[in-house]
């Protein structure tokens, strides 16, 4: 008698992990410093962004902000934003690893400078 042969094994593809970005957001105007460190893919939005500063920060989301990258102003659609922060990923405005960018929250009440880095 034979052997059997032995049915290949389906197998699913490897799995790629998310590029993911490590920024540092840093509270200006504060002493002593304020900042935190926080993991995100690097495909996130601005508004994703927004997201994960408000609840790394322990805001709630009450007031407008917009981020200002260059002479880009985006965030929230209105007269103080020039683009809709929700359809712009982050890497694809600030492309260089140890860019730095503002965001501001509250206008006049809280600023941050963001630097965007590696994992």
């Amino acid at each position: 008698m034979s052997p059997a042969k032995k049915k290949p094994i389906a197998r699913k593809p490897a799995r790629t992990s998310p590029e993911i970005d490590k920024l540092k957001i840093t509270l200006e105007h504060v002493a002593p410093s304020i900042w935190r460190r926080v993991l995100v893919p690097s495909a996130i939005t601005f508004a994703g962004l927004h997201r994960v500063i408000q609840e790394s920060m322990g805001w709630l989301d009450c007031h407008l902000h917009v981020f200002r990258v260059g002479d880009r102003h985006i965030g929230m659609r209105d007269e103080d934003s020039d683009e809709d922060g929700r359809k712009i990923r982050v890497a694809s405005v600030v492309a260089d690893r140890g860019a730095v960018f503002g965001y501001e929250y509250d206008f006049g009440s809280a600023a941050s400078t963001t630097r965007r880095g590696s994992t």
